[in-house]
């Protein structure tokens, strides 16, 4: 019991790191607004601001602090069967700030970034409480502002191109990996007051797939997936993915709500609840197919 509450104490700790990052990601493409740039970054930490600053001593030599962001949604999930809980970390960096004079230049270099995932499936039920898979995401890509040439209707138009590497970190028969590049779009339409819906396509290839371990990955994840979702702003949000290989369809819901407006403003987390059902949520049993419902909390979503 000891051991199991110093991995949770140390699974939370790493996910407060990021805390202090914010911009938007791939999965914040529902909470785009028309005042500019998709990942506002806030403007460099002056001498001033290090002097005063009395939150974090380290703070103050964190020179390139807002480069750093939320990417996909962090967050820790048992699962209704805990031994199918989940738990994701994730954060992007960009690479050229918006006020260095190559990006004055060249405005478009400022949507280059670096990418990194990590997703665990964790057996929470075993008494050992092993981790039964992990994917580890490094990426690089490209992320623009919001397009302005775009119709009056549509509130947000973004486009993502990248390539990215997936491994579960291990050798031999246990080894998966694979790498593949794609091209995602991002659509945000207002509906009636602060309700948003949004729609975002996604295509890939793959290259340099492992052919030994995995060499049917694309049976099981496709090349294509489509993500839309509805949310309200300062409240709930709910987005499915589905995604088809020759295998099967698999289909991918989280519905998240802020905990601060059940709790006076109190409690800075998000209520995260998440049903997946098919294939390669993870590569290590890519060709099972399973269902899981998780219920905890993000940090973002």
């Amino acid at each position: 019991m000891v051991f199991f509450k110093n991995r949770c104490l140390a699974l939370l700790a790493a996910m407060l790191l990021v805390l202090p990052c914010s911009g938007a990601g791939a999965s914040d493409t529902f909470a785009i607004n028309d005042e500019g740039p998709i990942t506002p970054a806030r403007p460099a930490m002056t001498a001033h601001d290090r002097a005063v600053s009395d939150e974090d001593p380290r703070r103050a030599i964190q020179d390139y602090l807002a480069n750093l962001s939320f990417y996909e949604p962090t967050y820790f999930l048992p699962g209704t069967d805990l031994s199918k809980s989940k738990f994701q970390l994730s954060f992007k960096y960009r690479l050229f700030g918006p006020d260095k004079p190559l990006t004055r230049n060249h405005p478009w270099i400022s949507g280059l970034h670096l990418g990194y995932t990590q997703t665990s499936l964790w057996d929470l039920e075993s008494s050992s409480k092993p981790f039964v898979d992990t994917s580890y995401k490094p990426e690089i890509f490209f992320l623009s502002d919001n397009i302005q040439a775009r119709p009056s209707w549509l509130n947000a138009w973004v486009i993502q191109a990248g390539l990215k590497h997936e491994s579960n970190g291990h050798s031999g028969i246990e080894s998966r990996s694979t790498n593949y590049t794609y091209l995602k779009t991002g659509f945000v339409f207002d509906l009636a007051g602060d309700y948003r819906m949004g729609i975002s396509p996604q295509v890939w290839m793959f290259h340099n797939n492992d052919d030994r371990t995995n060499p049917d990955l694309e049976d099981y994840r496709g090349f294509f997936e489509i993500e839309t979702g509805v949310s309200k702003l300062e409240s709930f949000a709910l987005i499915s993915t589905f995604r088809h290989g020759s295998a099967g369809p698999t289909v991918h819901v989280d519905f998240s709500y802020p905990l601060s407006r059940l709790f006076a403003d109190n409690i800075d987390f998000y209520l995260y609840t998440q049903y997946f059902s098919g294939y390669a949520e993870t590569l290590k049993n890519y060709r099972q197919k399973y269902e899981a419902i998780r219920i905890g909390i993000a940090i973002t979503r």
